[in-house]
């Protein structure tokens, strides 16, 4: 929970839009 900041977005509906294999600035830095 923490390596894949885009796919936790994308399952709250927080990611949108935005494509989850292209993590264009993750939250976590890593």
């Amino acid at each position: 929970l923490g390596v894949n900041p885009k796919a936790v977005s994308t399952q709250n509906g927080m990611g949108g839009p935005r494509p989850p294999m292209r993590p264009q600035r993750p939250p976590n830095g890593r």
